[in-house]
Formats: structure tokens, C-alpha cells, sequence
């Protein structure tokens, strides 16, 4: 089993959305992709509010990755909203 599996955004539920907790999150996003995916390597990583209308409502969370060690597969990206 691994309990700390994952990344725990619920740490930063009712935090102020800023630059300051971008990059917490940025660096939490990559510890958590080279502690339990090593084999990808991150290119991008964009973190911004998915609704500048409200105030920081949610996340949006773009990443570019590439499959280390294997040039057949091309670089992809991965988008996820939060809230």
C-alpha cells in the first residue's frame, strides 16, 4: 500500500490562489510525478485560475510530458480542471 500516493490538493482548499501557491503547487506536482512516475519527464507545467471571472474558483493545470527513454512516442500534453 502507499498512503501518501497522489497529489493532496485539499492542502490548499482555502488558501488565496497567487503566484506564491503556483509555485507550492508546481513543486508538489513534480516531486509527486518523480517520486511515483519516474519514467516521465515534464517539458511544461502551467497552473493558472480556469475562471479569472470569479474570484480563483478553480485550477486549471496543463502539463507537457514525454515518455523517458522512448523516442516513439511523441511529447503529449495533459489538462486538468479543478473546481
Amino acid at each position: 500500500m502507499l498512503p501518501n500516493y497522489g497529489l493532496k490538493l485539499d492542502r490548499y482548499l482555502f488558501d488565496p490562489m497567487n503566484s506564491t501557491i503556483y509555485e507550492m503547487l508546481k513543486q508538489d506536482i513534480l516531486n509527486c510525478i518523480n517520486t511515483y512516475v519516474p519514467f516521465i519527464s515534464v517539458i511544461k507545467l502551467s497552473i493558472f485560475a480556469s475562471r479569472p471571472d470569479l474570484e480563483n474558483n478553480g485550477l486549471t493545470i496543463y502539463l507537457t510530458v514525454r515518455v523517458k527513454d522512448n523516442n516513439l512516442i511523441p511529447p503529449f500534453e495533459v489538462g486538468v480542471s479543478v473546481g
